[in-house]
């Protein structure tokens, strides 16, 4: 081995190291972006959930749901949610005791800042909470 061999290893071992680095950071962006779009989600429809349970029927829970969901969530989060409201322990908005609210979200998932990794992918995520009604607001007098 000549002394003008000695980095050669060096700048062949940094090269291969480099790759599998910069494909592991994309990944952990990748990986938190997604964990961050759900948990704003989650919020978002737990939010939700206590605005409806405020109102006093349920077409104006529904109305407070849409409302509250999409003032936390822009369209490019979820484009077009499906909710389903149902009152628990009870027929309607006023015997009910409890208010579940699902909300169901077509997430997509292709992009990522500019780097389109594949634009059709979406991922259906669902997403649950219950809140309890307040009983003097949602009792008809």
């Amino acid at each position: 081995m000549t002394t003008r061999d000695r980095g050669a290893a060096d700048a062949v071992g940094l090269v291969i190291m480099v790759v599998p680095m910069l494909a592991f950071a994309l990944l952990v962006l990748y990986v938190g972006r997604n964990v961050d779009a759900q948990a704003q989600l989650r919020a978002a429809t737990e939010a939700a959930a206590q605005a409806a349970a405020l109102e006093r029927s349920p077409t104006d829970a529904d109305a407070a749901a849409r409302a509250a969901f999409s003032a936390m969530v822009g369209p490019d989060r979820c484009p077009a949610p499906a909710f389903s409201i149902a009152y628990l322990d009870g027929t309607g908005a006023v015997a009910a005791q409890l208010l579940e609210l699902v909300v169901v979200c077509d997430v997509p998932t292709g992009r990522f800042d500019g780097l389109a990794l594949d634009e059709d992918a979406n991922q259906d995520l669902a997403f649950v909470a219950v809140a309890t009604v307040d009983f003097f607001r949602a009792a008809r007098g």
